[in-house]
């Protein structure tokens, strides 16, 4: 048997498997990864436009205000330990880095990256509201772990949610 015969049983196996768990995620997780990776392409297909273009990208492709998308980039840019002034030098920063990124595969996996930190802080910020607003303590998910996302759920929710949508 070739490689390629087996890869092709072998894919729809992980594929369903990558589906129950991501299905067995809280909707507030799933919706995370969703997002996190749909603005990570945002910021890829926008950042030489600078941060206007973004914001004003994510406005038009995610329905998000531009409070909204200010405050995500703030803490992507504090969390990632970013030397920027304002959010609006996030644009100049990824080019920067991603001159020292000549192959796309390494790109892809800078953008894997922040795709990734975007669904957790987003994981976070609707743990936090779901934990005031909760009863019960055992109403309050786990938290979105850098695991869950290493495990193949962040490239599920891109490949089945994001990717479609990409023009």
């Amino acid at each position: 048997m070739n490689i390629e015969k087996l890869l092709m049983q072998i894919l729809p196996f992980l594929f369903s498997a990558l589906r129950k768990a991501f299905d067995k995620k809280p909707h507030e997780q799933q919706m995370a990864m969703i997002n996190g990776s749909m603005l990570a392409q945002v910021i890829r297909r926008h950042y030489d436009g600078g941060y206007l273009d973004i914001i004003t990208a994510a406005q038009e492709s995610l329905g998000w205000m531009p409070a909204e998308t200010d405050k995500v980039l703030e803490e992507l840019i504090r969390r990632r330990g970013w030397e920027v002034f304002s959010q609006a030098d996030i644009a100049y920063c990824i080019a920067a880095i991603l001159k020292t990124l000549p192959e796309q595969s390494t790109q892809d996996g800078f953008f894997s990256g922040i795709a990734g930190e975007i669904a957790m802080i987003l994981a976070e910020w609707s743990q936090v509201i779901i934990a005031k607003n909760a009863k019960d303590p055992s109403e309050i998910p786990d938290a979105l772990s850098w695991k869950d996302l290493s495990s193949g759920l962040l490239e599920f929710a891109y490949r089945r949610y994001v990717k479609p949508l990409i023009k």
